[in-house]
């Protein structure tokens, strides 16, 4: 069997690299099909050898998850995400798309488990919880850096207890996208509209796909700020983030401005994300050529990151349902 393949590339940033979106080829009742093998964990050579064990004819289409880059030699990648996923039926002619990393590089899903794992042996460390399973400000120290596992790396990962999980989930308000399909999941004290402050995550899910996260940083003054850094200090560790003026969206209604960015968190975002859920104390910092706004997270903010950050663990390993 012979694979055709083309080359897309994606800009991370503002894709959500966990969904994957290909139109698919015009399917007739004549043609061979059958059922979408796993390719995810595979080195693209081996992907495409057991593509090329269906007895079906694709076309094969290549998505960078990491950067614009062309892949030359295919025993330098590795599939992470696939569409159609492994069980759909496909036909002759389908388009499948490959998800790529190169060998080396983590997935958004190891460094959510890496950042997971600092978090519990963080709250180990911790001698209360309030009655929502969260650490208490008042028996916070500051951030140190977590004891390293020795298990297994089948038993590494963390787990949360029913209880937490139940607690994070009661407080999630939940929206919709009917045209996508789409089910967003935020912490209910997190802004509902721009027009307010707010430093935020959320959790989207999609039938067929793994749950991805989101994050949302909001302004709201009386004077512009068009900031295009992010400065954030997590009990001490200063972590800085650059945007483009366009990445950032603004509007106003004459007597109050506001300036608000939705991405995807990068990996150094990620772990910070992480720090900031069980921190002390969080300052943020907009910054614009010639105006800048600091605020301190508020511990509601901080409990609102660590409740998503469960949900999104409880939806992940499917110990959670998003209810139809």
């Amino acid at each position: 069997m012979r694979i055709r393949q083309s080359f897309a590339a994606s800009f991370l940033f503002f894709v959500p690299f966990l969904i994957l979106s290909c139109e698919h080829a015009p399917k007739t009742d004549d043609l061979t099909e059958t059922a979408m093998p796993n390719l995810v964990g595979l080195s693209l050579p081996e992907a495409k050898k057991l593509l090329d064990s269906i007895g079906v004819r694709v076309d094969l289409t290549f998505l960078d998850l990491n950067g614009f880059r062309f892949v030359i030699k295919d025993k330098n990648w590795k599939v992470v995400k696939q569409e159609p996923k492994a069980g759909v039926t496909i036909k002759e002619n389908e388009i499948i798309c490959l998800g790529l990393i190169k060998l080396e590089e983590s997935t958004f899903l190891d460094l959510m488990n890496k950042c997971a794992n600092e978090i519990r042996e963080l709250q180990r460390l911790y001698s209360g919880q309030d009655d929502d399973g969260h650490v208490s400000e008042s028996n916070s120290p500051a951030v140190t850096p977590a004891p390293q596992s020795t298990s297994a790396p089948t038993t590494t990962y963390i787990t949360y207890s029913e209880s937490e999980y139940n607690a994070a989930s009661a407080r999630m308000q939940t929206s919709r996208d009917e045209v996508l399909g789409h089910v967003f999941l935020q912490d209910r004290s997190s802004p509902s509209y721009v027009n307010e402050n707010g430093f935020y995550i959320y959790v989207g899910t999609a039938q067929g796909y793994e749950p991805w996260l989101r994050v949302r940083v909001q302004y709201a003054g009386s004077n512009w700020i068009f900031w295009q850094k992010l400065t954030v200090n997590v009990d001490g560790v200063i972590f800085d983030i650059n945007f483009r003026y366009s990445d950032v969206s603004r509007d106003n209604n004459g007597l109050k401005v506001w300036e608000w960015i939705d991405a995807d968190p990068s990996e150094e975002t990620l772990v910070m994300i992480g720090l900031i859920s069980q921190s002390k104390e969080t300052i943020i910092r907009l910054e614009g050529s010639e105006y800048q706004s600091d605020r301190i997270l508020t511990s509601r903010e901080k409990k609102a990151i660590a409740n998503v950050l469960i949900v999104y663990d409880g939806l992940k390993t499917g110990r959670l349902k998003v209810k139809p």
